[in-house]
């Protein structure tokens, strides 16, 4: 049961169109342009929704390769790469305030306001770029995301392309 809730929730962690919130921080004291090789390391939290962690790892890899970084083993990376993915409930409340009048004056009236809630659930993927040397962070990257669901798996690894495509944007490119 477990796994089906957590297989259901990051299936749909990526889906949806809305305005993408990234965050990044680095290591300013790290050589950056010294690096040249990465790993990709899938964090197994319980989470074993193959069908996402195979389009991130994709996706990961495809503009990581553009940047001009080559994948390699875990033993010959500069650096590796962890994701992370967290759901959240949220709760957004929005006051609505309407004029209701009488005609032929409906400029003589009163303000009713109008308190609605909306629940909805928030993705959070993060992106770990980790030194192999002494495993602390020289790149972090944070999206968050309402999720919303798509009809089909092109529809899905599309959006993901698209979430890591903006999320690296920022993300050194290999000279």
């Amino acid at each position: 049961m477990r796994t089906n809730i957590l297989f259901l929730i990051v299936l749909f962690i990526f889906s949806g169109c809305s305005s993408l919130r990234v965050n990044s921080d680095y290591d300013t004291s790290f050589n950056m342009k010294s690096l040249t090789q990465f790993h990709i390391v899938q964090n197994d939290n319980g989470l074993r929704d193959t069908l996402t962690l195979n389009r991130i790892d994709s996706a990961l890899t495809n503009e990581l390769t553009v940047k001009g970084y080559k994948k390699s083993e875990k033993q010959s990376a500069d650096f590796l790469v962890y994701y992370h993915i967290n759901v959240t409930n949220k709760t957004q409340i929005v006051n609505d305030y309407q004029m209701v009048g009488m005609y032929p004056y409906r400029y003589r009236g009163m303000m009713i306001p109008t308190t609605r809630t909306y629940n909805y659930d928030e993705g959070q993927l993060i992106i770990d770029m980790i030194d192999p040397k002494d495993n602390n962070i020289i790149y972090r990257i944070s999206v968050k995301d309402e999720i919303k669901s798509f009809d089909t798996p092109q529809e899905r690894t599309e959006y993901i392309n698209k979430v890591i495509k903006t999320v690296l944007k920022d993300f050194p490119v290999k000279n």
